[in-house]
């Protein structure tokens, strides 16, 4: 089962069985029946607000929920027996094989959730208007991910009687990549629709795994409010350009790579934790750590107005100023953030 792994991976947990066995689309055709979908539209919506927040990954949010092992299935579904059913003429039985109203439901509550974050909390701009809190609340967000991942890897390799020398290359080696990533990529990443792509096409995958948030690499690739700033414009414009622009410019070459990802890389992506499951969660635990970086709240940033928008042009960190109120303020929502990963991951496990 190409995607399998992910779960006990990125949960670190060792028996998959606890998790729910997923349905065959002979036993429920479309994957739900239609009583499921209200309940499926509100887990939508909780993993929707958990992609948009990074530090906190939709794949935990699934698995937290009791819907993960059928997430992985009705991805598995969209493969090529289904794609060449449907260029085949037999779209009856290309629909029976696709988990279409699994997927319809929970993807319907992750735009609404989506819509909350970026029309509501309206988080792009808070970045921009509130850097040191927000960014304070994402750094401990991100570190409880990294600690809870780091600390259930260790519980799992020892359960099995593996020797942990084994993931010291590994995580070394993501945590350069980490710290190479956030100091080379520069402020501005082009907004241009091949690098859109591949935003999507990775943080897609980090977005399936639990404890790894696809939001997270957007930031690290410099996108996170380009995207989310340009969905807020396509599902409520303010500006001259109106919806058209941002959604062809932005949203859709970002959701081609998703759709990319999520058929090809993620696929990948399990193949390679079903033969180095340890190996490769020791290395996304460097990556997070290594990565932390860029998220550190307390930095001097300069900003240019760029066709009409402030843009971020380069950001120094520096030690916080402890006589300052805000300096408190954001160390709280530091903590706040990452007593909130640990606390939901904790719950994970009585859930299944």
């Amino acid at each position: 089962e190409p995607l399998g792994a992910p779960s006990e991976a990125g949960a670190a947990k060792s028996a998959p069985e606890s998790l729910p066995a997923p349905a065959a689309p002979a036993e429920i055709p479309g994957g739900a029946t239609w009583a499921e979908a209200p309940g499926l539209v509100a887990r939508g919506l909780c993993m929707g607000i958990a992609d948009v927040v990074p530090g906190v990954s939709g794949g935990t949010m699934a698995l937290i929920l009791g819907i993960y092992a059928r997430l992985i299935a009705a991805i598995r579904s969209l493969g090529l027996d289904a794609l060449k059913l449907g260029l085949g003429g037999k779209l009856g039985q290309a629909r029976d094989r696709i988990h279409w109203r699994f997927l319809g439901s929970v993807v319907c509550g992750q735009a609404i959730g989506v819509v909350i974050c970026t029309r509501g909390i309206k988080l792009p701009n808070l970045i921009k208007t509130h850097p040191e809190p927000v960014f304070a609340l994402f750094f401990g967000l991100v570190l409880g991910s990294t600690v809870w991942l780091l600390r259930d890897l260790r519980r799992a390799v020892v359960a099995k009687g593996e020797s942990l020398g084994r993931l010291v290359v590994p995580l070394a080696a993501g945590l350069g990549l980490g710290l190479l990533v956030v100091t080379a990529v520069p402020t501005q990443t082009p907004s241009s629709a091949w690098f859109l792509f591949l935003c999507g096409s990775v943080s897609i995958c980090a977005m399936v795994l639990p404890g790894i948030s696809g939001s997270f690499v957007l930031l690290l690739l410099r996108q996170y409010e380009h995207v989310l700033g340009a969905v807020g414009e396509v599902i409520h414009p303010t500006g001259e350009a109106g919806r058209i622009e941002p959604l062809i410019q932005t949203v859709l070459p970002f959701a081609a790579g998703c759709l990319v990802g999520l058929l090809t890389f993620v696929r990948l992506l399990g193949a390679l934790l079903r033969r180095a499951e340890h190996a490769t969660m020791a290395f996304m635990g460097g990556l997070l750590t290594g990565s932390l970086y860029a998220l550190w709240p307390f930095a001097e940033r300069t900003y240019e107005t760029v066709r009409g928008k402030s843009k971020l042009m380069g950001q120094t960190p520096q030690l916080p100023d402890f006589a300052a109120g805000a300096t408190w303020l954001a160390l709280g929502l530091m903590l706040v953030g990452a007593v909130s990963v640990v606390a939901l991951e904790r719950i994970a496990p009585r859930k299944h």
